[in-house]
Protein backbone atom coordinates (compact mmCIF):
# COMPACT_ATOMS: atom_id res chain seq x y z
CA UNK A 1 0.00 0.00 0.00
CA UNK A 2 1.56 3.68 -1.34
CA UNK A 3 0.82 6.57 1.71
CA UNK A 4 0.91 9.65 0.02
CA UNK A 5 0.63 12.88 1.96
CA UNK A 6 -1.99 15.75 1.08
CA UNK A 7 -1.83 19.39 1.98
CA UNK A 8 -4.60 21.05 2.36
CA UNK A 9 -4.74 24.84 0.87
CA UNK A 10 -3.69 26.49 4.33
CA UNK A 11 -0.98 24.17 4.99
CA UNK A 12 0.32 25.37 1.35
CA UNK A 13 -0.28 29.62 2.59
CA UNK A 14 1.92 28.54 6.19
CA UNK A 15 4.59 27.05 4.01
CA UNK A 16 5.21 30.14 1.80
CA UNK A 17 5.01 32.36 4.91
CA UNK A 18 7.85 30.12 6.48
CA UNK A 19 9.99 30.54 3.34
CA UNK A 20 12.47 32.93 3.69
CA UNK A 21 14.24 35.03 0.26
CA UNK A 22 17.24 34.73 -0.08
CA UNK A 23 19.25 37.29 -2.34
CA UNK A 24 18.89 36.55 -5.97
CA UNK A 25 21.84 38.03 -8.10
CA UNK A 26 20.53 39.91 -11.36
CA UNK A 27 21.07 37.32 -14.37
CA UNK A 28 24.07 38.41 -16.26
CA UNK A 29 22.23 40.15 -19.39
CA UNK A 30 20.25 42.58 -16.70
CA UNK A 31 23.62 43.36 -14.97
CA UNK A 32 25.41 43.79 -18.28
CA UNK A 33 22.43 46.02 -19.55
CA UNK A 34 22.82 47.81 -16.35
CA UNK A 35 26.50 48.34 -16.35
CA UNK A 36 26.45 49.32 -19.90
CA UNK A 37 23.99 52.37 -19.19
CA UNK A 38 26.09 53.74 -16.61
CA UNK A 39 29.56 53.46 -18.44
CA UNK A 40 27.77 55.04 -21.66
CA UNK A 41 26.62 58.21 -19.13
CA UNK A 42 30.43 58.28 -17.90
CA UNK A 43 32.07 61.13 -20.32
CA UNK A 44 35.54 59.06 -19.66
CA UNK A 45 36.76 56.80 -22.34
CA UNK A 46 36.20 53.33 -20.81
CA UNK A 47 36.66 50.22 -22.90
CA UNK A 48 36.36 47.04 -21.14
CA UNK A 49 39.08 43.71 -21.85
CA UNK A 50 38.95 40.07 -21.49
CA UNK A 51 41.93 38.21 -19.99
CA UNK A 52 43.42 37.49 -23.91
CA UNK A 53 43.16 41.32 -23.98
CA UNK A 54 40.12 41.26 -26.54
CA UNK A 55 37.38 44.20 -26.75
CA UNK A 56 34.50 43.27 -25.04
CA UNK A 57 32.77 46.64 -24.64
CA UNK A 58 33.75 50.22 -25.48
CA UNK A 59 31.40 53.00 -24.23
CA UNK A 60 30.41 56.39 -26.22
CA UNK A 61 33.47 58.25 -25.24
CA UNK A 62 35.75 55.79 -26.01
CA UNK A 63 34.14 54.91 -29.65
CA UNK A 64 34.12 58.18 -30.54
CA UNK A 65 37.94 58.87 -29.11
CA UNK A 66 39.01 55.71 -30.85
CA UNK A 67 36.66 54.56 -33.09
CA UNK A 68 34.90 51.21 -34.07
CA UNK A 69 37.61 48.88 -33.65
CA UNK A 70 37.90 45.58 -35.57
CA UNK A 71 36.37 42.93 -33.00
CA UNK A 72 39.63 40.69 -33.80
CA UNK A 73 42.17 43.81 -32.85
CA UNK A 74 44.90 42.09 -30.91
CA UNK A 75 46.15 44.30 -28.11
CA UNK A 76 49.50 44.33 -29.74
CA UNK A 77 47.86 46.61 -32.71
CA UNK A 78 46.26 49.25 -30.54
CA UNK A 79 49.46 51.24 -30.62
CA UNK A 80 48.93 51.54 -35.13
CA UNK A 81 45.57 51.51 -34.96
CA UNK A 82 44.44 53.90 -32.48
CA UNK A 83 46.89 55.99 -32.87
CA UNK A 84 48.89 55.57 -29.69
CA UNK A 85 52.05 57.49 -30.10
CA UNK A 86 55.07 58.51 -27.58
CA UNK A 87 55.55 62.33 -26.36
CA UNK A 88 57.19 63.02 -29.31
CA UNK A 89 54.29 62.44 -31.17
CA UNK A 90 56.73 60.69 -34.20
CA UNK A 91 57.37 57.45 -32.50
CA UNK A 92 54.41 54.56 -32.11
CA UNK A 93 54.16 53.70 -28.54
CA UNK A 94 55.18 49.99 -27.81
CA UNK A 95 53.14 47.76 -27.92
CA UNK A 96 54.58 45.56 -24.53
CA UNK A 97 54.70 49.21 -22.52
CA UNK A 98 51.20 49.31 -22.85
CA UNK A 99 50.26 49.83 -19.02
CA UNK A 100 47.06 46.90 -19.94
CA UNK A 101 49.36 44.60 -21.68
CA UNK A 102 51.77 44.75 -18.65
CA UNK A 103 48.55 44.38 -15.95
CA UNK A 104 47.64 41.52 -18.03
CA UNK A 105 51.09 39.82 -17.40
CA UNK A 106 50.52 40.38 -13.64
CA UNK A 107 53.00 43.67 -13.83
CA UNK A 108 51.93 46.32 -11.28
CA UNK A 109 51.20 49.75 -12.87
Amino acid sequence: MVEKSVMTKSDKSNQKKQTTTKYQPLPVDAQTIASQKIFEAIPLAIVSVDWKGQIQYMNRAARALLGEPDPYLKLEEWPQSFGLYLDDGMMPFPAQKLPLIRALRGEEV
